[in-house]
């Protein structure tokens, strides 16, 4: 497996990212949550595990994050659209023909926007909320969101995900924890019955946390999710 550092600059932004190569047509990009990063073990992992069975793996950083521009206080749901359209283009640049995302918690969240918006092969969402904004004022202080500017808060007025899945249609797994601290399960279960895609798919981890710090629950989100791209990226 060869690994490739990349700096995707456009105007004055930069989006750090490594991308793993292994099969030239089929890329898995990850995209992070709100605190997160690309470092995250779970796709580090996945990585691994993907480019093992013949998948390439994109991991970059939103902006604000590590080593891409920006500061975390500055970050609103446009400016990660945003990020991840660009990643997007990037990946088609290099030539991949089939590309899915697997995606976790704001990550899983704005994939679902993107979705709707340009053409997504295959899609896992993972620890999804459904109304982001009930999340984040009821965990304020559990989340540690006063390091993020109002503005973030206030920008979540403008999206509907309940009404904006409909429209999305690619393959879709959901995968969720019964145990997760942050979103409730009934989060991901009024999405899976708003998607609008024929080719979706909802599991519980029984006792997973938000973030699947348990190795067991990782490796089951890891194994389920490469079964979804290998029926749906080929």
């Amino acid at each position: 497996m060869s690994i490739e550092k990349v700096r995707i600059e456009w105007s004055d932004n930069v989006i750090s990212g490594i991308l793993h190569y292994g099969d030239l047509k089929r890329c898995v990009i990850t995209c992070h949550g709100l605190f997160s990063s690309k470092d995250s073990s779970k796709y580090v992992e996945l990585a691994k595990k993907a480019c093992s069975k013949g998948f390439s793996v994109f991991r970059f950083d939103h902006r604000g994050v590590n080593e891409s521009s920006g500061k975390i206080e500055d970050t609103k749901i446009i400016d990660r659209i945003q990020d991840l359209l660009i990643v997007l283009n990037f990946i088609k640049s290099k030539g991949f023909e089939r590309i899915g995302i697997f995606a976790s918690s704001l990550g899983a969240y704005i994939s679902l926007i993107i979705s709707t918006l340009v053409k997504i092969d295959a899609l896992v969402c993972i620890a999804v909320p459904v109304n982001l904004r009930e999340v984040v004022v009821k965990n304020l202080k559990q989340l540690d969101l006063q390091t993020i500017k109002w503005s973030f808060i206030k920008d979540l007025d403008c999206y509907d995900l309940a009404r904006v899945v409909r429209k999305v249609k690619c393959p879709v797994l959901l995968i969720h924890g019964s145990s997760d601290e942050f979103i409730p399960v009934n989060h991901v279960e009024e999405l899976y019955g708003n998607i609008g895609s024929n080719i979706k798919k909802l599991i519980i981890i029984h006792s997973a946390d938000h973030s699947f710090s348990n190795p067991i629950h990782r490796a089951a989100i890891i194994d389920y999710s490469l079964e979804w791209f290998s029926s749906h990226l080929r």
